[in-house]
């Protein structure tokens, strides 16, 4: 999709601007804003400044996203999807806390020497007009989750349900010790499931019963910035919004989460590729056997033929016939 320049406005609010010994200019809010944009649209993003202040007074960051027509964003960290809304939408306010304050806050670049976080804007079939606020607030605060850590969700319905799970005590000790978080399933079909908060677009995966979901590193820094992103109908710490599918022929099953050393989670691993791999090489030489078998079966035939040619050879007993008795 080609890419349009068209107006994109960087704004600091003059209340946004204090005045201290230390900082002459202290950025507390920025604001994007675009106009006329028909097409797609892309910014670098960046908020170091408003993230330093938040981080220094103990703030978080409010995004707010106003359009006069139903747009979709996506942004990306040298690539990945960190987070985004394909479902066309005006109007949106999320808060963002914790990792995201210190993803912002970076100064690296990818390694391609391009910026790190990246914004993408797509509109409809009308020209849009509206902007993206970042700004340090202070007025708004995460509620600690009243309830216990997640670990089994039933598959009860057909169709598509979302459910609300804590990861706190899993977040807890994965940072304190190398462990793997692990989402099962026993259910006999196919489960796709995505994780995501707030309406935001999330990870999707399909889970099976023979192939859990081991959580990797990609994987459980996005569960972290969902955790701590917020808004008014989820403003829970530590709480992410697990989506599942189940198809129209579901009968029963549950998904259980469950965390694993990662120590003992190598050497399962590492047996199952050694069961795999040992299973290979005996059909290999099932195979190979079966061949060689065949091959001297087919060269015992072919002796057998040639000696019965030679048999009928040597059994022929040639007679020469006179027209009068022999001579004495």
């Amino acid at each position: 999709m080609r890419l349009l320049f068209l107006l994109l406005l960087f704004s600091i609010d003059s209340s946004a601007i204090d005045s201290a010994p230390s900082d002459l200019h202290i950025v507390k809010s920025k604001t994007f804003e675009f106009s006329d944009v028909r097409e797609l649209l892309e910014w670098d993003l960046d908020l170091r400044d408003i993230a330093s202040y938040a981080k220094k007074n103990h703030e978080i960051i409010k995004m707010e996203v106003n359009s006069n027509q139903p747009i979709t964003f996506q942004m990306l960290l040298c690539s990945d999807h960190v987070m985004g809304k394909v479902v066309p939408f005006k109007k949106t306010v999320v808060y963002l806390d914790g990792p995201w304050l210190e993803m912002f806050a970076r100064e690296n670049k990818c390694a391609d020497g391009s910026e790190e976080i990246v914004m993408k804007l797509e509109v409809g079939e009308k020209p849009a007009f509206g902007f993206f606020k970042f700004s340090a607030e202070s007025n708004f605060s995460p509620r600690l989750h009243p309830f216990n850590q997640t670990r089994f969700i039933n598959l009860d319905i057909v169709g598509s349900r979302s459910h609300w799970i804590s990861m706190e005590d899993f977040f807890v000790k994965v940072h304190q010790s190398p462990s793997a978080i692990i989402f099962l399933s026993t259910a006999p079909s196919t489960i796709p499931i995505s994780f995501s908060k707030c309406g935001l677009d999330g990870l999707m995966f399909k889970l099976t019963r023979e192939v859990p979901l081991v959580v990797d590193d990609y994987l459980f820094s996005h569960f972290e910035l969902m955790a701590f992103l917020y808004c008014t109908q989820n403003d829970y710490q530590y709480v992410l919004e697990l989506t599942a599918i189940t198809p129209a022929n579901h009968t029963s099953g549950s998904i259980l989460i469950e965390l694993e050393a990662l120590n003992n989670h190598l050497d399962t691993l590492t047996l199952r590729i050694f069961s795999i791999l040992l299973i290979v090489l005996i059909i290999a030489l099932t195979v190979f056997l079966v061949i060689i078998i065949h091959k001297l079966y087919q060269e015992r035939r072919q002796e057998k033929r040639a000696l019965s040619t030679l048999d009928a050879t040597n059994d022929i007993e040639m007679v020469t016939l006179t027209d009068g008795p022999a001579d004495e």
